[in-house]
């Protein structure tokens, strides 16, 4: 082909893809209808809008399809995606017992009972086995070289070592 004939094809071709857009914008849809036989996209496209689950008569099968067509939009379109799994959730602390507020100052061996002697800040403070101190804490057992607390809301057992 000559380029004389290849140009005339182009100017051609491109004229046949712009007039019926501009007849529908000069005169509607309705001449462009009358014009061309054809449907074109931006006609079809307004029908779509209205699925087959909203009309009454759409049942069964029209209904199934007019659903997939049109998925709800749900979430962030644009939020990052990852091909990792998701992170394993992580389990809250237990609670731990707070540190001892006691100090150990002495020990006394005397008779069946032995007796300790802890200073709490500026008070001091003479505990045996089994009493409850500060309603918080007991102290549970008098060894050689510790001291057991319990701590009683959490029922957690908090030891006091101590030189002999």
């Amino acid at each position: 082909m000559k380029r004389p004939l290849r140009l005339a094809l182009a100017v051609l071709a491109c004229v046949a893809l712009v007039a019926p857009a501009s007849v529908e914008r000069a005169a509607g849809p309705a001449a462009l209808a009358a014009i061309a036989p054809h449907r074109t996209v931006a006609a079809v496209a307004p029908q779509r809008l209205v699925t087959a689950a909203q009309q009454p008569e759409a049942t069964g099968l029209e209904a199934r399809i007019a659903r997939e067509a049109l998925p709800p939009r749900r979430g962030n379109m644009f939020e990052a995606r990852s091909w990792a799994p998701p992170p394993k959730a992580v389990a809250p602390p237990k609670p731990v017992a707070p540190a001892l507020p006691f100090v150990f100052l002495g020990r006394m061996d005397g008779g069946e009972e032995a007796s300790v002697f802890l200073r709490r800040g500026k008070a001091t403070v003479v505990a045996r086995e089994g009493e409850a101190l500060e309603g918080a804490w007991r102290l549970e057992s008098i060894g050689d070289h510790q001291l057991v607390f319990t701590y009683l809301p959490l029922e957690q057992q908090v030891t006091l070592p101590y030189p002999r």
